[in-house]
């Protein structure tokens, strides 16, 4: 878990008791999963800061929910679906969205300077950038960790249709952005 995360967890995992090495167990999943959500938050949110912010929030959650998991061999999923729907479900204002996706915002430019190398990705994070979130979301979890529609849907807590709708807007945009219409 990251210094903050842990920091963030520390005082709700000396309140809870629940008894045996429970914090450790979750500690040491959330440590083995914590480089990927993190990838996820940041492939959804754009902004490594508000990816770390989500990767805390996540391991908040969990650990207050870590008591009733029900198949701990799938504590990877259900990191995933916490991770996913807090993204997600994340408002933001227009002028604070209009600040974050401009080209020239530092934190965005130093967390995406590898794309500048090499030309064939520039385009194609621009218009990434131009999605909304739970277009980023569909598009990271389906083609970059290869979830079915229907697993993306339940990971992002709607239908499969609006997942499925979400889905193509977003390769609709994508291809007109990039100009393969």
């Amino acid at each position: 878990m990251t210094t903050a995360a842990l920091s963030l967890a520390a005082p709700v995992m000396a309140d809870q008791s629940l008894g045996g090495d429970a914090g450790a167990d979750f500690e040491s999943i959330f440590r083995r999963e914590e480089r990927r959500l993190f990838g996820i938050a940041f492939s959804i949110l754009r902004d490594p800061l508000e990816a770390e912010e989500a990767l805390q929030e996540t391991s908040l959650r969990a650990w207050r929910s870590w008591g009733r998991l029900a198949q701990p061999d799938r504590a990877g999923a259900w990191l995933t679906t916490i991770c996913v729907r807090h993204c997600v479900s994340q408002r933001r204002s227009l002028r604070v969205m209009r600040w974050r996706n401009t080209p020239d915002n530092p934190r965005l430019a130093a967390a995406t300077d590898h794309l500048r190398y090499d030309g064939r990705y520039v385009d194609l994070d621009r218009a990434y950038g131009t999605l909304s979130t739970r277009q980023r979301a569909v598009i990271t979890l389906h083609y970059q960790h290869g979830h079915s529609v229907a697993a993306c849907a339940a990971i992002m807590g709607c239908s499969t249709g609006t997942a499925t709708s979400h889905l193509s807007r977003a390769l609709s945009k994508l291809r007109k952005e990039l100009g393969d219409d």
